[in-house]
């Protein structure tokens, strides 16, 4: 009865399909195009960036070479981004400059929502003292005046392989920017453990720790991501502004912040070589906005609220919208032939 019921509705057992939430998030943020569309220029500067590394690493290839017979060349089919003033291939140093950004950008967002979480989930589930004291600690941290203490930074550890000092600068922006994460998760946590879940896994005599790690931190989840991907387009930033002031890794490894620093030294180099600023502010430009449009869809698609259409939706609307198109053209001729008619049988 059921099934005979169903198939004249035109549906059938096979037409129900039961998503679950991540199943969920996956169908709205594929169907949101700009987000698909940032998360595919998001991985092609990855793949591009980890290919000039990886070149790099096997060639033994040196940045502090230079040739003063080919500097400030501008773009070409030999040298696509042109050189810089010492004769160097700016397309090799833009790409991996970006190797360090993307360094300091994951390093430091791991750091931050790893501290942020952890934080946030201890604050919100014992609340308390524990709770006040956590959220003193978040006050105090959140007071620190980021430049001066990365110049003090700096000034201390200037002699420093490049690698610590890449090291300093990751923890640095890990250690500073998780805060805000810190008081988002305490927050969510707050609200759900007084819930009929959390009410029954007390009940149940589960461990605390197995409560926040199980019960609570995966109904956190999604701001999480969300908030993780701001963070890496903040570190990302925050990197390119330390390297452009010379607080960052130095030369012979390049940075693009530090390679806009070095453009921007005078604006008749702002003018003249332009191919030395345009494109690794342009490559820093692409990265920061292909983050931002993957932070976006994410937050529409964890949203419940948000709507969201698929591509089938788009082909049906497409469909009808011709289909529409086609019947006023044939109204508007039939009421064409009915008007001469109606002229005809006048005469």
């Amino acid at each position: 009865m059921s099934d005979t019921a169903s198939n004249a509705e035109g549906f059938s057992k096979k037409d129900e399909v039961i998503l679950s939430p991540f199943q969920l998030i996956f169908v709205k943020f594929k169907s949101n195009r700009l987000a698909m569309f940032g998360l595919i220029l998001f991985l092609t500067i990855v793949a591009l960036v980890s290919l000039t590394n990886l070149y790099t690493t096997v060639t033994n290839y040196d940045f502090a070479h230079t040739d003063a017979s080919i500097k400030n060349l501008p773009p070409s089919l030999q040298h696509p981004f042109g050189t810089d003033r010492f004769g160097r291939n700016n397309i090799i140093r833009v790409f991996q400059g970006g190797w360090i950004s993307l360094q300091v950008a994951f390093l430091s967002t791991f750091m931050a929502v790893s501290i942020g979480v952890l934080m946030g989930a201890i604050a919100g589930f014992f609340g308390g003292i524990i709770d006040n004291v956590i959220m003193r600690v978040v006050e105090v941290v959140s007071s620190f005046p980021f430049l001066a203490l990365a110049y003090i930074i700096a000034a201390v550890f200037r002699e420093t392989p490049a690698e610590q000092r890449l090291f300093l600068t990751v923890f640095i922006l890990g250690i500073l920017s998780w805060t805000g994460l810190a008081r988002l998760v305490r927050g969510q946590i707050m609200s759900l453990r007084e819930q009929e879940f959390m009410v029954a896994t007390r009940a149940l005599g589960i461990k605390k720790r197995n409560q926040i790690v199980k019960h609570l931190i995966p109904n956190v989840l999604a701001f999480v991501v969300v908030s993780g991907t701001l963070t890496f387009a903040g570190a990302i930033l925050s990197e390119a502004f330390l390297s452009f002031l010379n607080l960052s890794v130095t030369e012979p490894i390049p940075t693009w912040g530090a390679l806009l620093s070095r453009a921007a030294s005078n604006s008749t180099n702002m003018r003249t070589v332009w191919w030395q600023w345009v494109f690794p502010g342009f490559m820093l430009f692409l990265l920061i906005m292909s983050v931002n449009l993957i932070g976006e869809g994410l937050r529409d698609s964890i949203d419940p609220k948000a709507t969201y259409i698929t591509r089938a939706d788009r082909k049906n609307n497409k469909k009808r919208k011709i289909e529409e198109k086609k019947i006023a053209i044939q109204k508007a001729a039939t009421k064409k032939m009915e008007v001469a008619e109606s002229s005809k049988g006048r005469v």
